[in-house]
């Protein structure tokens, strides 16, 4: 039997998969040092404990212009999904008294991509 160790992420050969491209010009991604670089706009993408950061700016969204409208929009539709689905969701599973949207004692972790405004 063949046994081999897994591959971390940062040992593949010099050229990822096609489809792992830089998210800012869609350039080829090529290894270099401990990291990847864009063979076209030369921007270096790092692995941080194990995943690989391919952000074009951190903390910008992607393909998105700033806009206060929809930037409204999404607020709003954040709060109608809170009020209307979250806390009744919530109170059901455990108990009217425990939960109300004032109650910042009560901490629930949300793990999703938004509402898609």
């Amino acid at each position: 039997m063949v046994t081999s160790e897994p591959t971390h992420p940062t040992t593949f050969g010099a050229t990822p998969p096609d489809f792992v491209v830089c998210p800012s010009c869609k350039g080829r991604l090529a290894r270099h040092e401990l990291s990847l670089r864009c063979q076209l706009c030369r921007r270096t993408y790092e692995w941080l404990d194990g995943v690989l950061h391919l952000l074009a700016e951190p903390g910008m969204r992607f393909e998105d212009v700033p806009n206060e409208e929809r930037d409204l929009l999404e607020e709003r539709a954040n709060a109608y999904s809170t009020q209307h689905y979250y806390l009744p969701f919530l109170r059901d599973l455990f108990g009217q008294k425990r939960v109300s949207a004032s109650d910042h004692s009560f901490r629930v972790l949300f793990n999703g991509c938004g509402v898609g405004v």
